[in-house]
């Protein structure tokens, strides 16, 4: 079969196109029920909205869901032929137009709520782990910390104009529309949340290992060890959070700027980006796993 040029650049042949196209709907299913199990999961516990982390883990899942679901469309959407690449390989399997291409585009631009809900979460940590805010000083700056819903509908709305078929999907067209717009609406929102979260993590590193070293000299009457357990577990917690974002979205970045990328790591990029809301419900079920695990250890000791 004629493949269209950019097939024939990278040497796909039609089997790799279809794995493109089917492996990353798996993923995004994958994830779009593990989101709304955490969904259901926050929701369902009303005492759980009353805490802000409870709320930012809800916010992050809902963006991680509508990624999940606009992903999970893959060709779909995209248009059934355009006049930029007319190659009917190109669009395999595609039974869209241009409305159902920009709705996609849409979606998975609002998903980047998902990113800037890092933010807040990191900032949630530091302020909780580094500074010691307690829940009733954290529901001062509630609203504040929701502001990710907000940005991510101003650049999704900002963004209409410019959405297109590429690869896979409906997005920003860099030959259509030039590498600027594809690097500000795409790839800056990426590289902030990669810079505050890491940095976020060094700060919190830096503030566990001083608690350490100062509960090594507190006299044995000051120590609180229930509370220095407390802290490293929260800890814990938060890295897991990041290593969450670091599977999912930095290969994107590489992806965009990497003109000789070979394709199984395009088709890696497109598998794990719409996984963070999977691998988000693993972090936040983690701790009621742990703590069940000890209890049925406990038990079977105390038999």
């Amino acid at each position: 079969e004629d493949l269209p040029p950019l097939e024939i650049a990278y040497k796909w042949n039609m089997r790799a196109i279809k794995a493109f196209i089917m492996i990353p709907r798996l993923s995004s299913l994958l994830s779009f029920l593990a989101s709304s199990s955490l969904i259901i999961q926050i929701l369902s516990d009303g005492n759980k909205l009353e805490y802000l982390y409870h709320q930012l883990i809800l916010g992050m899942s809902c963006f991680d869901l509508v990624t999940s679901v606009a992903t999970g469309f893959s060709k779909f959407a995209t248009p059934k032929y355009t006049e930029v690449l007319p190659n009917v390989g190109y669009f395999y399997r595609s039974m869209g137009n241009d409305f159902t291409c920009k709705a996609q585009g849409f979606f998975i631009q609002l998903g980047y709520g998902s990113l800037f809900y890092n933010i807040a979460l990191s900032f949630y940590y530091v302020l909780v782990i580094k500074y010691g805010w307690k829940e009733s000083k954290l529901q001062g700056i509630v609203y504040w910390m929701h502001l990710p819903s907000v940005l991510a509908f101003g650049i999704a709305i900002f963004g209409i104009p410019f959405y297109g078929p590429i690869t896979g999907i409906c997005y920003i067209n860099m030959i259509t529309n030039g590498r600027f717009t594809v690097t500000m609406f795409g790839i800056v929102p990426v590289l902030v949340t990669t810079f505050f979260a890491t940095l976020s993590m060094i700060l919190i590193y830096v503030s566990v290992r001083a608690n350490r070293g100062k509960f090594k000299f507190q006299h044995e009457s000051q120590r609180n060890p229930a509370s220095k357990r407390l802290e490293t577990e929260v800890a814990k917690q938060a890295l897991c959070y990041l290593m969450g974002f670091y599977l999912t979205w930095p290969l994107l970045v590489l992806m965009t700027y990497t003109e000789t990328l070979p394709h199984f790591l395009y088709l890696a990029a497109y598998t794990m980006y719409p996984l963070q809301g999977f691998f988000n419900f693993i972090v936040y079920t983690r701790p009621y796993y742990e703590k069940n695990r000890r209890t049925r250890n406990r038990s079977s000791f105390s038999t």
